[in-house]
Formats: C-alpha cells, sequence, structure tokens
C-alpha cells in the first residue's frame, strides 16, 4: 500500500502557538542528565623516561704469567644510566571510586655504564678489566590497583613479571694484547611501582607518571679462563642482585 495523507498539529495547552513555540516547548523540558564516563575499557598508549641499573656484582681478575708468580685486579660491576622509551597497553575495570586493570609494556633502553680496574703484572707489563652493562629491552605484565581521587585522576599501585635483555661485555687488556668477551643473556624477575593517571580535559585521553622497581635476581657465580703461552688470565665473578629503577611519563588512548 502506498498512500499520501494531511494532518493538522495542535498545541499544547499553555504553549501558545507561534514561530517561537518549538523553541518555548524545549526550553520548559527538563534537561537530560549527562552520561556518566568511566574508566573502564581497553586503551593503548607511549612513554618515555629515565632509569638507572645497579649490578653489584664483583670480579677477581687474577693474572699468572710464567716463573713470576700472580697479581689479583678487584672490578666491581657497573652501575648504569639512560633513557627508555616504548609503548603500553591494557584495560581497567572501574567498580564505583575502585579502579584495577591489567597492563603489559616493553620499552627499548639506552641504559648502560662501565666499570674498570687497571694494574701491573708481576713483570710490570699493564694489565686492566673493563665490564660494560646495557640493558637492551625493559618489559613487563603487571595487575594496577587504584583508588579515585576525583573523577578524573586516580592513583595505583602496580606489580607482576618483568623480563630484560642484558648486553654484558668484558674487554680484557695485558701482555698478550686484547679479549673481549660479549654475553648477552635474557634475565627475567619480578616489578613493582606506583604512579598517578589523569583524564585529559573530557576526552579519552590519558596521561600518567609512574615509578617502576626492577629485581632480576641473583645469576650465581662463575669462573673462566684464559689460556696463552706464557700467560693467562682467570676470572672469577661473585654476582648480586641485578635491579633497575625506571621514572617515566605516558599517554593512553582509552577506547569505550
Amino acid at each position: 500500500m502506498v498512500r499520501a495523507g494531511l494532518s493538522y498539529k495542535f498545541e499544547w495547552p499553555g504553549i501558545g502557538g507561534g514561530p517561537r513555540s518549538a523553541y518555548n516547548a524545549m526550553a520548559a523540558m527538563p534537561p537530560v542528565a549527562a552520561a556518566v564516563w568511566s574508566w573502564s575499557g581497553f586503551y593503548v598508549g607511549a612513554n618515555a623516561g629515565y632509569g638507572w641499573g645497579h649490578d653489584p656484582s664483583s670480579s677477581l681478575v687474577t693474572a699468572f704469567e710464567s716463573g713470576l708468580g700472580q697479581l689479583p685486579t678487584y672490578l666491581a660491576g657497573p652501575n648504569s644510566n639512560g633513557f627508555v622509551g616504548g609503548f603500553q597497553a591494557g584495560a581497567n575495570w572501574q567498580t564505583g571510586p575502585v579502579v584495577g586493570g591489567l597492563e603489559i609494556d616493553l620499552s627499548g633502553s639506552d641504559i648502560k655504564g662501565s666499570s674498570s680496574a687497571a694494574g701491573f703484572d708481576t713483570g710490570g707489563a699493564p694489565v686492566s678489566a673493563t665490564q660494560t652493562d646495557k640493558f637492551d629491552l625493559l618489559g613487563s605484565g603487571r595487575a594496577r590497583l587504584g583508588y579515585l581521587v576525583s573523577p578524573s585522576i586516580w592513583l595505583y599501585g602496580t606489580g607482576g613479571l618483568a623480563w630484560t635483555r642484558l648486553d654484558q661485555t668484558t674487554t680484557s687488556v695485558n701482555s698478550d694484547g686484547t679479549t673481549i668477551t660479549s654475553t648477552p643473556s635474557w634475565r627475567f624477575g619480578w616489578v613493582a611501582g606506583a604512579g598517578g593517571e589523569a583524564r585529559l580535559w573530557n576526552t579519552n585521553w590519558l596521561a600518567r607518571v609512574e615509578y617502576l622497581h626492577y629485581d632480576f635476581g641473583d645469576s650465581g657465580s662463575s669462573s673462566s679462563g684464559f689460556p696463552a703461552p706464557i700467560f693467562f688470565l682467570t676470572n672469577s665473578t661473585t654476582s648480586r642482585r641485578l635491579t633497575a629503577d625506571v621514572v617515566r611519563a605516558g599517554i593512553d588512548y582509552k577506547f569505550d
């Protein structure tokens, strides 16, 4: 069926007619409540900051030379520092003033440092050793739990699993020349920290500042040797807990 029709509209009583009648009717209606914004939802973002690494290992480097005896050289583990930057992604759930969520992040790192020790062997020739640590990557999978101090700001604690790719290089110089040994390795441990996040104006953009402490545990002790015809070097390393501290800022976009 296809049809045409004609209707006449009557004004509401008390509103009156005229060209402003529709406007007057709208003005008389109660305001519609604005939708309440929620922290719940998935988000992605990026971060950048600065970090410090601490390697409290100690190495006793002993040089032996035929007929001349031995000379020990002590080499301490290096402290390091540098910039970090990467991305994060996760999801939040809000229940009243409590917000919790899960997050994974991965950062490239320029946290590096070195330490050196120098001396002379029993024959009077100079010997030296240098150890360099570089955190190539830092990553974590964490939970976050916090409280809304206002509708647009929450403070949280965070913790979970962490990993890093550590590149350690040892350079030894003696009468036989220079020996360079590079040992990249993956280290796993835990991370904990705290932070704050704020909603930017009335948008879905979020800004944060946070501190994270990483602990990658004790890798144990080791001993190695570098033989030569009349000279060789032994390296006995006692490890301690490898740690890193990072302060960073980030920005996220939350999807409804």
